[in-house]
């Protein structure tokens, strides 16, 4: 494993980055957006709102659109980052947007659940009544969206009218929510039919599937101890379970229930990061609070390999191909990898 470049920000780095091609973007507790060029790291533009930025850039073919604290939504132009349009919640947000047919799909601090057009950031509609504030990415299907909050609630919203459909409480206050973990949708099949689950990962340590049409729960476990940080192989067969102690667990979720294929001990005690884990077919990229990253073999044989990058805590893995990785740290630390 070895440096391929390396930047140092003048702030925290918070939140995660988004790739698109040779096109890197991140965020900063500055209020900055910056696009750097994967290959080479160096700055193709920046960007600076009026507050923190703690939300994941979602990159599409023209727009990067990102949230910040000073309550606004932004779309900025993917080759210059100028302003193509901006939303105002009048509310600050630290939650990530998606974006899917047209609309962009993001949660605030107020309660409320936002659903605007792509094209110039006028509302399509707002949902209200959300119990708690909203830090995590929605997962969207072709006719919901499914997000969690921290006030212990996970709620299905339809994405014709905002209506909510249905909604989960897992009956243990807001310490115990399904608010950092970015929920996904995933096929499986089971007797001869293909079906989708619906799954997230909550403080109380349990990791749900959904049925997306009900909210029924498929299966449920907290058998890996795991609080936020969940992963997925390339093909959505196999989830990873980063637990809070020594421990990754993978289990096979393709037939619509939890199956454990493996468990590795780590060189750590515990490891309580929200961070999300990436993944190839070969590894599971496990980020920890001091700096160090570790590569685990999907194959269930044990750690690859480990590279420290800071003293602290990582924020963000994401893979850029060619065997290269991009790490970032909490304190400003942004470095390329490539590793065997």
């Amino acid at each position: 494993v070895r440096k391929v470049w390396q930047q140092k920000d003048v702030t925290d780095v918070a939140s995660q980055g988004s790739i698109d091609g040779e096109l890197y973007i991140y965020t900063n507790t500055a209020g900055m957006v910056h696009a750097l060029n994967a290959r080479n790291g160096e700055t193709v533009w920046t960007y600076a709102t009026g507050n923190k930025v703690f939300s994941v850039p979602f990159i599409t073919s023209r727009l990067v659109v990102v949230t910040s604290c000073d309550g606004f939504v932004y779309a900025l132009d993917k080759k210059d980052g100028s302003v193509r349009w901006r939303y105002d919640t009048g509310y600050p947000i630290v939650a990530c947007p998606t974006v899917a047919g047209g609309n962009v799909y993001v949660g605030s601090s107020n309660g409320k659940f936002y659903s605007l057009h792509l094209a110039d950031g006028t509302p399509d509609w707002i949902a209200d009544g959300l119990d708690g504030y909203i830090e995590s990415r929605p997962a969207i299907d072709s006719r919901r969206a499914y997000i969690g909050t921290w006030g212990a609630m996970f709620y299905a919203i339809d994405r014709k009218t905002g209506e909510k459909v249905w909604k989960f409480d897992t009956g243990r206050g807001r310490y115990f929510s399904p608010g950092a973990c970015w929920p996904v949708v995933l096929p499986y099949r089971k007797d001869g039919k293909s079906s989708e689950q619906v799954i997230v990962l909550s403080s109380d340590y349990f990791v749900r599937a959904f049925n997306p049409e009900d909210g029924k729960i498929l299966w449920a476990s907290d058998e890996a101890k795991g609080r936020e940080s969940l992963g997925f192989s390339p093909d959505g067969k196999t989830m990873y379970v980063k637990g809070i102690r020594n421990n990754i667990t993978a289990a096979d979720i393709s037939k619509g229930s939890y199956t454990p294929l493996w468990d590795t001990l780590m060189p750590y005690e515990s490891n309580f990061i929200p961070t999300r884990m990436e993944t190839t077919e070969e590894y599971v990229f496990i980020p920890t609070e001091f700096g160090v990253v570790h590569a685990v073999r999907t194959d269930g044989s044990g750690i690859a390999w480990s590279h420290k990058v800071s003293h602290s805590a990582v924020t963000s893995l994401k893979n850029v191909g060619d065997h290269r990785l991009i790490v970032m740290t909490m304190d400003g630390t942004v470095t390329c990898l490539t590793y065997p």
